[in-house]
């Protein structure tokens, strides 16, 4: 049962625990005030609640009685509204996964999104700029990201992506790849192993908070990818604190690259290069040129010389592209950063390799 059913089953408990009150509270005040039989007066309120006063001559009564009735009706009109959202949403609850295999049976070579927290909306977010398909199986119906993404006509499935069927019904068997990112690593593996006994040859990507057991689970289930967010996320923070020009980092092998952004003076000696020039002399690959007005160039060619008074994006080793600005005068050569290079990493890029 999803957490959203449990809480609509609470509601609804509160609801009729509340009628049920009303309903003695009023039984008893019309029985006490009119001095009619006990039962009868539980027949004069239930039928007070249907919209029927016929039997109870109002005017005649106590002016208590007379504002019991009112709230009565009120009440009246709360429960046809509370049966009607009831029926309604049992309908929505039954049809709306007809509706969603319908259109996820039209879906070929998709890609089955598993999860839809804040990591799963930003990979949502990057896959609709791929121009990729995909469909979205989350449990929760009330998550902070599912309206967004039902808006913008994305097929959701609000069940267990833990059960096998509930990823056949995703359209598995037509898929190209399931992305596994809800916010338990050991939801995610099972996921994973589910989808993989179905279609040995479908493309697993997982999300995983523990970096040990990435790296085993690649190891070990021949999954594709296992990321760590914090394995990704550390360079770039430990990074972006000790230089400020650094917007992203990586790791290739064991070496740090970085995605570095820095403002040319006009008395630089860099405007004397070309894009080709800082290639073959420190391995940086130029990305763009922002002039003074915002003007971006991007991936400007090889024989484009740095303009002066830009902004300058340029990715590579992270030593090189310190040799870079402090070649020319953008930093001061004793303010460079050192770095140690990071020991051999396994190839899925989480942890050192063992010594054999």
């Amino acid at each position: 049962m999803t957490e959203r059913n449990i809480a609509l089953r609470r509601a609804l408990l509160k609801a009729v625990v509340a009628i049920v009150l009303i309903v003695a509270v009023a039984t008893v005040m019309l029985a006490l005030r009119e001095g009619i039989y006990l039962p009868r007066a539980f027949m004069l309120v239930v039928l007070m609640l249907g919209g029927n006063h016929s039997l109870l001559d109002l005017p005649a009564r106590h002016a208590d009685t007379q504002v019991m009735v009112t709230f009565l009706s009120m009440v009246r009109i709360l429960v046809m509204a509370l049966a009607a959202a009831t029926i309604l949403d049992f309908i929505l609850r039954q049809r709306l996964p007809m509706l969603y295999t319908r259109r996820s049976k039209r879906m070929q070579n998709h890609v089955i999104l598993c999860g839809l927290g804040t990591v799963g909306y930003r990979v949502a977010s990057e896959l609709q700029r791929f121009d990729t398909q995909f469909t979205v199986v989350e449990l929760d119906a009330s998550g902070p990201f599912v309206g967004q993404i039902t808006e913008q006509g994305i097929p959701v499935l609000f069940e267990d992506a833990r059960k096998t069927d509930v990823l056949i019904k995703a359209g598995l068997e037509r898929a190209s790849a399931v992305i596994a990112c809800t916010d338990n690593d050991l939801s995610n593996v099972e996921i994973a192993l589910d989808a993989r006994e179905v279609r040995p040859d479908i493309r697993i990507v997982l999300r995983l908070f523990d970096q040990g057991l990435a790296s085993k689970i690649v190891n070990s289930f021949d999954i594709e990818a296992a990321f760590s967010a914090s394995a990704l996320a550390a360079p770039a923070f430990a990074a972006a604190a000790v230089d400020p020009s650094v917007q992203d980092s990586f790791y290739v092998g064991d070496v740090l690259f970085v995605h570095s952004t820095f403002w040319v003076p006009a008395a630089s000696s860099l405007i004397s290069e070309s894009v080709w020039d800082l290639w073959g002399k420190y391995h940086v690959t130029t990305l763009s040129f922002t002039d003074a007005s915002g003007v971006v160039t991007l991936h400007p060619g090889p024989t484009v010389h740095v303009p002066p008074e830009s902004r300058m994006a340029v990715v590579g080793p992270y030593d090189q592209v310190q040799r870079v600005q402090a070649d020319h005068g953008i930093i001061d050569p004793k303010a460079r950063v050192k770095h140690e290079s990071a020991p051999a990493r396994r190839p899925d890029g989480f942890g050192p390799l063992s010594k054999q």
